[in-house]
């Protein structure tokens, strides 16, 4: 067995014979009707080397120097079993072939040596494909042991078309298969002297792009191969390659060569690019170009890549002389016929597995911008960013550094785990866990994370330890999922402000809502035993009253006491399988997801219960994927299959002065503002009503409560002296000043100086 070389672009790769010439005259004759074949031709006879072809199958292939029809030829030792092993044409084949008539034929010669009976043979003998459709010819009754010769003319009569129309398909054929074993037992395939009487036209424009959102035609993978993944990308679908041994390479598609001089100097190659294996020193992902003027790459080290495997990372280079290292010939002489493009990413020791999308080649301008499918339904809400993370499920926010973080819900082995999304570790996975489903920080910036189906709560301190925090849960119910810190007040039988209280959505044993003590290991006890038909997943608080979220019952978010009791929060419409429940301190909202059917943002109010749409245009949730950011009026969701963070701006905060925005019918202001040592917290009520004022600080942590009790109808005031609930001063900074009254909530700004 010769060992496998790796396919470059050697001289038979450019044996396009192109004869501008003849293609015009052949227009003249079939514009007077005749039907001529075209004059010239593409061929591979196989006497150097392979001529760019490669197989994919379950098989070992190279190039045999003296087995051809007569000389070299290609040789494919096939496996008994597994896909059936064709061979892929170079790009120079494809395009446009509508000048090809019925009097021009695709042909090769292949000789099969079976090791055992005959046994079937193969599904196509050529087939071609393209966005215009695809076709195959077909043939039988070929003998072992000698040369057989094979031969389709190009006419739509003798093919057989899988999809779309023969004359859609012909204008853009991105790419040519020929069949590669002739039976589905173990043999040896020799193939030689490919030949096409004509010369396909490559369809080239000065600016390509590609999303990959529809399929993958035309790209080729030499030592490996190419999957067309319908999530994970930048957002959306993308391109996956995984290297089979040797150097794998991605061969662009025919459409992108050409004459590139135009682009010499102002244009560029862009693609987002992300790695899962993990690379070692000296290694690089590299962009190579060759041409019969000449050959050259550049690359990105090894070194520059951190150890990410779940960040989409954006590559771009110059298209200009000073960034390439030309390799022969002369970059002026290779952008004016650009024969091949590839990519390569030899980074590991080992098979290399890694993934494109929004890859662009062109002049300046030329860009394949990610696309934003998400559409709101309310006014005021915009995506304001975004973090390219593949896989994120639940989010938390670290008051302590103001980073965001991620789970990636998935095995140990498989990337699970805690990855600090800002920040300098920003895509490095902190600490490893199985199916980790819930996620929360302290005050202190300690975090803690729910491990699903293991029953096991952890605790971590920075990127530096995690350890076991509880594992003590239900017998037979081991799926703590969301959690939240109980705030100021939340003091019960068995639970204390401070402490973090978890939802359990146990799958064979009770559902329960826990307390744990954050100081203290293994201190978990129930706080809510199972009340029957419910599934919790999430939990919230507004710095006073905490709810929770199930899958189960739609209608209802339900309102937790710290004596174990609960109350109902009746939604006006259903919100389908919601696993995640976060609250704006800004404007008094609760905000939690539809999961199922389709998935939505919605907006609920806390007093009640009005649902409103926000957002649509997800592709999948996970369990507690929603954080905000109140004081930057910020709010995140983690969106799995479109490998997106979303960053959503949220409606602005109701300045002094400003309209009541119709969250209430209280219509609030602070006077004076800002604070410098106290304010009179103004409001109108529509009705008489008990009234309760909560001083919030940016995390949506409680400072005050103020209780002035029932007030008539009317305009009121209440003076906040600037103090918190201990009675001293409060620091310099922002604060909301929230009043609940009359079944209503008004949350207003509030700056203090010092």
């Amino acid at each position: 067995m010769r060992p496998l070389p790796r396919v470059g672009a050697g001289p038979a790769s450019f044996r396009r014979r192109s004869d501008r010439l003849a293609r015009a005259a052949v227009g003249v004759l079939l514009a007077v009707g005749l039907a001529t074949p075209a004059l010239a031709q593409l061929e591979t006879p196989f006497d150097t080397d392979l001529g760019g072809w490669v197989v994919q199958g379950d098989n070992v292939y190279f190039w045999n120097d003296v087995d051809g029809n007569p000389g070299g030829c290609m040789e494919i030792d096939d496996a008994a079993s597994g896909p059936w092993s064709v061979a892929l044409c170079p790009p120079e084949w494809t395009g446009d072939w509508s000048a090809l008539t019925p009097l021009d034929s695709l042909s090769y010669d292949a000789k099969h040596v079976p090791s055992a009976g005959q046994n079937g043979g193969p599904p196509y003998i050529f087939r071609i494909e393209g966005p215009g459709g695809a076709a195959e010819y077909r043939q039988t009754g070929f003998p072992a042991d000698t040369w057989n010769h094979f031969s389709a003319p190009i006419d739509p009569a003798a093919w057989t078309l899988r999809s779309g129309t023969w004359n859609d398909l012909i204008e853009n054929v991105v790419l040519l298969t020929v069949a590669a074993e002739m039976i589905s037992g173990d043999e040896i395939v020799f193939l030689d002297n490919i030949r096409l009487t004509g010369n396909p036209l490559p369809p080239f424009r000065e600016c390509e792009t590609e999303d990959f959102e529809l399929n993958v035609f035309g790209w080729i993978a030499e030592s490996g191969g190419i999957t067309h993944v319908p999530d994970d990308g930048d957002p959306g679908a993308h391109l996956r390659f995984q290297e089979s041994g040797g150097s794998g390479r991605l061969l662009a598609p025919a459409w992108y060569l050409g004459d590139w001089s135009s682009m010499n100097g102002t244009g560029a190659i862009a693609f987002s690019f992300y790695l899962e294996t993990v690379p070692v020193a000296g290694r690089e992902v590299r962009v190579e170009l060759a041409g019969p003027g000449g050959s050259a790459y550049v690359s990105l080290p090894s070194d520059d890549l951190l150890p990410v495997r779940r960040l989409w990372r954006p590559l771009s280079w110059p298209l200009d002389s000073s960034t390439w290292t030309v390799t022969s010939g002369t970059w002026a002489a290779l952008l004016a016929d650009v024969q091949e493009f590839a990519i390569s990413a030899d980074v590991a020791t080992g098979n290399d597995r890694w993934g494109i999308d929004n890859l662009s080649r062109g002049a300046a301008g030329c860009v394949a911008a990610p696309a934003n499918p998400i559409q709101f339904h309310l006014p005021d809400y915009s995506v304001c960013g975004y973090i390219p993370f593949r896989g994120a499920s639940a989010l938390a926010r670290n008051p302590q550094d103001g980073g965001l973080y991620t789970l990636v819900n998935v095995s140990a082995t498989s990337g699970g785990g805690v990855y600090p999304l800002t920040g300098p570790d920003a895509g490095v996975r902190w600490h490893s866990y199985s199916s980790p489903i819930g996620l929360v920080f302290t005050a202190d910036g300690d975090g803690f994370a729910t491990e699903n189906n293991a029953g096991i709560l952890h605790r971590f301190v920075g990127a530096e330890s995690t350890s076991v925090w509880a594992n003590t849960f239900s017998s037979g119910d081991d799926d703590p999922a969301g959690l939240v810190v109980a705030p100021p007040g939340f003091d019960g039988p068995n639970v204390s402000a401070g402490d973090l209280l978890i939802a359990d959505h146990g799958n064979s044993g009770p559902d329960n809502i826990w307390a744990v003590t954050p100081e203290i290991a293994n201190s978990e006890r129930i706080v809510v035993p199972d009340p029957g038909s419910v599934d919790w997943y999430d939990l919230t608080t507004d710095g006073n009253t905490v709810w929770a979220v199930d899958q189960l019952d739609d209608d209802v978010m339900t309102v937790i006491h710290p004596d174990g009791t609960t109350s109902p929060l009746t939604l006006s419409q259903n919100v389908v399988n919601s696993r995640a429940v976060a609250f704006d301190s800004g404007q008094g909202y609760l905000y939690s997801v539809q999961t199922t059917g389709t998935l939505g943002l919605y907006r609920i109010h806390p007093g009640t219960g009005d649902v409103a749409l926000v957002a649509t245009g997800f592709g999948t949730f996970g369990s507690g994927n929603l954080e905000i950011d109140a004081g930057n009026r910020r709010l995140w969701i983690a969106d799995d299959s479109q490998s997106r963070v979303w960053e959503i701006c949220l409606p602005s905060v109701v300045a002094v002065g400003d309209p009541d925005l119709a969250v209430s019918g209280l219509a609030l202001s602070l006077r004076p503002h800002p604070i410098a040592k106290d304010t009179q917290i103004a409001f109108q009520l529509p009705r008489a009503s008990d009234v309760r004022i909560d001083i919030l600080d940016l995390a949506g942590r409680r400072v005050r409560t103020i209780r002035p009790g029932e007030l008539p109808a009317g305009p009121a005031q209440v003076r906040w002296d600037a103090r918190s609930e201990t009675g001293g001063r409060v620091a310099a900074g922002v604060y909301f000043v929230r009043v609940e009254a009359a079944g209503e909530v008004r949350t207003h700004k509030a700056v203090v100086l010092r």
